[in-house]
């Protein structure tokens, strides 16, 4: 069977200007079907988390004054790169390639 190509950019997650993202702050997006948050972690880094939580796979949202992701559920709560900080989520969130992001 032939080998399919992988183009540049291909399954990577648009985030949009970075000019419109503050350091430390979320951004909310659809990638297809998903949900997501684009959180910028720094200057230079970009991280796209999923908007789902691994528990019981509750929409998150993005809590800008304690920048963290909360689930709504079960009182959970992810750190800015996606790590578990409480509640019962069994797994850090799902990351995902960040592309076109520009100053």
């Amino acid at each position: 069977a032939p080998s399919r190509e992988r183009r540049p950019g291909e399954g990577l997650v648009d985030a949009g200007p970075l000019s419109t993202l503050p350091v430390g702050g979320a951004r909310f997006i659809r990638h297809g079907a998903q949900p997501l948050y684009v959180v910028r972690i720094s200057e230079t880094e970009v991280v796209a988390l999923s908007g789902i939580c691994t528990h019981l796979h509750c929409v998150l949202r993005w809590d800008d004054a304690g920048g963290r992701l909360l689930c709504p559920c079960h009182a959970g709560s992810f750190d800015r790169t996606g790590n578990v900080l409480a509640g019962r989520a069994p797994r850090p969130l799902p990351q995902s390639g960040v592309e076109s992001v520009t100053t």
